[in-house]
């Protein structure tokens, strides 16, 4: 069943040098209890449009102008901020980068998660409050956790301070869970951990889970779906199996083509993706990928691709998978 509908979403930002969609055109469906991974390079648009999802765009500078975002049925773009900050936590929550910047260091970690279980309506008692907390501290596998409510963000490592910044986040049960680059910060034995956490938790609640990462091996282990963007639109997306062993858009080729086997097959030479992303300010007028695509041609070049129909599910937006048919 879907719990997520992403449509055309665009949201549009000025700076001093004109204005720009870091988010053009996005569309996308998520599902109750399934993994999409959101991949591409830096500036691509990812964090930008998880940031759009929940509404949390700088004031002045980053404003949507056009599509929708509907969780169960309801368009979060439509409604008041009143009701849609009812709605975070609750329904929607979101995991920053860096657990240093999303945990208040003045406060115990104690406080900073009850904070969160204080928000459920009708509010609950104080002895409910601690046990509450003490749960959820439980439940991120934080050792001994009704010693550790006076501890400060300091005394924790990476991982544990991660592990605390999901605790709040799941702690008022929602129904979709938004990663932003979640183990950037975490080293890989630590990463591998957080992410079985995130697994497990998406299983027991049943909770759908956009995952933005650079990571693709943390795609292919954990997610459903991937979606690939370049330039602020989503370029091909389907199962993760689909997309990994038959990429049909040309970026997502080279972005895997660039890293080691993930299977472990042996590799003669990586492959380097000539060039650099676009300025948004100057967009190309076709493929937006076609300067830095071996196979583009004047059609490429003259005009934007729509998204074909790829074998094996999902689309991308080529022109040579349209002449595949």
């Amino acid at each position: 069943m879907t719990l997520l509908e992403v449509e055309n979403l665009t949201t549009r930002i000025a700076t001093r040098g004109g204005a720009f969609n870091a988010v053009d055109g996005v569309s996308f469906a998520l599902d109750r209890g399934e993994a999409l991974g959101l991949v591409g390079e830096s500036g691509s648009g990812k964090s930008m449009t998880c940031l759009s999802l929940v509404r949390l765009l700088p004031k002045r500078a980053a404003q949507i102008v056009d599509g929708s975002v509907r969780l169960d049925g309801q368009d979060l773009t439509a409604l008041p901020e009143r009701s849609l900050r009812r709605l975070r936590g609750s329904e929607i929550a979101m995991i920053l980068q860096d657990p240093l910047l999303s945990l208040n260091p003045v406060f115990t970690i104690g406080s900073q998660v009850a904070e969160a279980v204080r928000l459920e309506r009708p509010r609950p008692r104080r002895d409910e409050v601690r046990a509450r907390t003490i749960a959820e501290l439980a439940r991120v596998h934080i050792p001994s956790p009704e010693q550790r409510l006076g501890s400060y963000p300091f005394q924790f490592s990476g991982g544990m301070r991660q592990r605390v910044a999901a605790a709040i986040s799941i702690a008022r049960g929602p129904k979709l869970l938004i990663a932003d680059e979640p183990t950037t910060a975490l080293d890989v034995t630590t990463q591998r951990q957080f992410l079985d956490l995130l697994t497990e938790l998406r299983r027991e609640d049943e909770m759908a889970l956009l995952l933005v990462t650079h990571d693709l091996a943390l795609v292919r282990e954990t997610c459903d779906r991937v979606a690939i963007m370049y330039a602020g639109r989503i370029v091909e997306h389907g199962p993760v199996g689909r997309v990994f062993d038959a990429p049909s858009h040309p970026y997502t080729r080279a972005l895997l083509e660039s890293i080691p086997s993930l299977t472990g097959a042996r590799r003669a030479r990586l492959t380097q993706i000539a060039g650099e992303p676009p300025d948004m300010h100057e967009l190309p007028v076709g493929c937006r990928f076609a300067p830095r695509c071996p196979f583009a041609d004047e059609r490429g070049r003259a005009s934007y691709p729509p998204s074909f129909a790829v074998p094996g599910g999902g689309e991308a937006a080529c022109w040579l998978q349209g002449d595949r048919g």
